[in-house]
Order: structure tokens, then sequence, then C-alpha cells
């Protein structure tokens, strides 16, 4: 689970990565700092984050996990060595210079989670876009894109989502957000014990 204790910082899955090119070297790895290409995924991956958090963030425990006191992103936001942003850039030896993606929970499938932050990666450099300025200090604090921190609203952007249609296609993405729809509806179904010991005595 995402966020089995409730009074206790939740279970992420950061990923960690770079590019090699077809002679080993980390394409990542610029002369005096990141590279054109590692800005490039940066900024794809922030352009698909909202989109993409359906699989970051598969079920109702997982947003439990999405808060600001956490120690989990809730802002598409990137920085160096920062590790209250969604993206972490990470550059202290320049042949290991990577990217820390730190949005997707302990419960997430990693062959969707790898797929999906890949594919934003790849696009970013395609497109050659730009990941605006980097933060300081608490992402928490500094005005960026929310991410969806709601379960429903999370698969809806899924269930429309071209970039989700060019990553899995239509028929998984369908088939994806069709599953999650039918457990949201079976999740609000349930009265909670919480519900009970709040309102049977007061309402």
């Amino acid at each position: 689970m995402a966020k089995p204790y409730g009074t206790q910082a939740g279970n992420g899955m950061h990923v960690h990565f770079s590019v090699l090119d077809k002679d080993g070297r980390n394409i990542y790895m610029g002369e005096d700092g990141p590279s054109e290409a590692l800005m490039h995924s940066v900024g794809g991956l922030l352009e698909n984050m909202g989109e993409s958090m359906a699989v970051f963030a598969p079920h109702a425990n997982s947003y439990r996990r999405l808060r600001p006191s956490e120690h989990a992103p809730t802002y598409a936001s990137w920085g160096f060595d920062n590790r209250s942003a969604a993206v972490r850039v990470i550059t202290a030896s320049k042949p290991a210079t990577r990217i820390e993606h730190r949005v997707a929970g302990a419960d997430t499938n990693p062959y969707l989670v790898l797929a999906m932050i890949l594919n934003a990666a790849l696009s970013g450099m395609r497109e050659k876009r730009q990941p605006g300025g980097a933060i300081a200090g608490d992402s928490h604090a500094i005005n960026h894109e929310p991410l969806p921190t709601n379960w429903d609203y999370a698969v809806q952007r899924f269930a429309r989502s071209s970039f989700a249609y060019a990553t899995l296609g239509q028929r998984y993405r369908t088939l994806y957000a069709a599953c999650k729809q039918q457990e949201i509806s079976e999740f609000s179904l349930r009265v909670t014990d919480v519900e009970y010991d709040a309102y049977i005595r007061t309402v």
C-alpha cells in the first residue's frame, strides 16, 4: 500500500534513470551541468505528469500519500537535488547525472510506470520541450500546476489523455479506465466505520 499508516509518511516508488547513446555515453551529462537532452526530458515529464496520475496513483489509498506534509510531491515541479519536487535532477557526479521521478507510489504496476515515464521523457526530447525554472526550497510553497489528488479526477484525465493513448494504446487506455471507474463505483457503495463513528450519533 502507498499509505498503510495514517500518521506516518507513505511508500513511494521513485524511479532513477539516465539515457545512454550507442557508445554507452550518458547523454544527460553536459559539459557544464545537465545537457539539453536532460532538460527536454524534464519538460516532457512535467507536461504529461497530470495525465499519468491514474498509473502513478492507481488506487483509493494512493491519494492518502499525496499530501504536502507527507514527503510526496503534489505539484508538477522540478529542481536540482530537491527532494520536495516531483522531478529531482541529480548532477553530483557527472557520469551518474540522472533524473529521479518521485511521484509513483509503492502500489503501482512498475511496467506501466516505466512506460509512462520513459515515453514522457522521449516526447520531451523529440519536441524539445522546456521545463521552466528549477525550484529552490519547498516545492509545496510555490505555485505550480497541482497534480490530481482525487482518484476519480485522475482516472477521468487518463481516460481522455492523448498521451496515454500514444503510450499504451487505445484499447488498454479504455480498459484500464473502465476497470478503475468500476473500482471507484464499488468503493463509493461502501460505508466505512469512520462515517458511523462520526455521524450516527450526531446527525
